[in-house]
Order: structure tokens, then sequence, then C-alpha cells
């Protein structure tokens, strides 16, 4: 499924300092986001999906739902749905009629944006683009680098300064296709069943099973 901060080289040193000082900024706001992330119980979030790459005339758009609860996840977008109960990683394509098991931790589970939102710190660096309005809302627009070689170069967060919360994620492919998640619905602290985040194959008859573990 769907799935980066570093510092400027310049030569004025007053300039330098500057880019320093915005990144301790970045880091400091990315802290408190991924800390109030990580308290709630669970979150569920509606969202739409934009697939873009100008180049190959590609700008698709899909509604679907983030479901978190500690460790685990659900994904549904499309067509496809993504299962995690923290050890194992199952993704259902229904076009294609088949489930891949992964484990979880794995380069594809780390693209998923559960994981943006609450282990930015592991894998990148941050940096604060600039402070804008959005809906009437103020928000802090972020760029977070990976530190080390993924199939993307940015993932570019858009956050309500108030709410401390993300109103929209983009991450940005080295081949040039964009996929965007712009938050509707923003809700925590739910019940959730431990088996919403399990694959039971008796939920999907007929799914072709590809264990890549």
């Amino acid at each position: 499924m769907k799935k980066t901060f570093a510092i400027s080289l310049l030569i004025a040193i007053t300039a330098l300092v500057q880019a320093q000082v915005q990144d301790k900024k970045a880091n400091a706001i990315m802290k408190e986001v991924t800390d109030l992330t990580r308290s709630y119980k669970s979150i569920q979030i509606a969202f739409d999906h934009l697939m873009e790459n100008k180049t190959a005339g590609i700008n698709e758009t899909f509604s679907g739902t983030l479901l978190m609860q500690g460790d685990r996840y659900r994904v549904d977008v499309g067509s496809q749905r993504i299962l995690s109960d923290g050890q194992t990683l199952w993704t259902y394509n229904k076009d294609a009629g088949e489930v891949q098991i992964h484990d979880a931790g794995d380069a594809m589970d780390a693209m998923v944006p559960s994981k943006l939102l609450t282990t930015y710190s592991d894998e990148f660096r941050a940096k604060l683009i600039r402070e804008d309005k959005e809906g009437g809302r103020k928000i802090w627009i972020i760029d977070l680098n990976p530190t080390s070689t993924k199939s993307f170069h940015k993932v570019r967060l858009h956050i309500d300064q108030v709410r401390k919360q993300v109103t929209s994620l983009s991450i940005h492919e080295k081949n040039g296709t964009t996929f965007t998640y712009r938050i509707k619905d923003f809700k925590t602290n739910l019940n959730l069943d431990p088996a919403t985040f399990v694959f039971n194959k008796k939920d999907y008859p007929g799914a072709d099973i590809i264990d890549m573990r």
C-alpha cells in the first residue's frame, strides 16, 4: 500500500544557523504530534487518497479509512485492504482476488500512513518548510526526508497548529508518482475488536493466499 529533512548547505553562516533552528522546531512539532497520536487508545480516520503522475497521465482519487490501535492497523482504500496485528501484514487486493502475507516491519509496512504518523524519528529527518493557512486554520508544513534509501524522496505533512493533527500527507516517489492522503474525519479512543486487524480467510472466499515471508 501506499506509502522524508536535510538541512540545505548555505554559504552564509546566518542562513545556516536559521536552517538549523528550523529543524529543531520541526523536530519539536513532530515529537508533540507523534506523542499525542500515540496517547490515543485507538484512532479512526476517513480520508481521500489521490494518486498522481503527470508524466504518465495518472490522476486517480479514492476514499478510504484507517483504523489504528497500538501496533495494529487496518487500511481500506479502493480495492485494497491492508491489515496488521503488529506481527503479520496482510495486503488483500479485491480486483486480483489475492492476499499477500509479509512480516510486519518490512519495507512495505513502513510505507503505510499509520506508521508515518507515529514512527517518523526512526527513519526520517524533519524540516519545517513554512507556516500557512488552510481552510481558515493555521498549519505547519513539514517535510520528512528518509535517512536511508527508499523508493520515495520526501513525505510532506500539513499539521493543524491547534489540534496537533495531520490534515494531509503526501508521499513523493522517485518515479514521479505522488500519493496524497487528505484527512476528512479524525476520531479517537474508540472500542475496537482486536479481530478487526487480523486476516480471516473465511471472510475472503476464493482469495489466492501468497505467503511472502
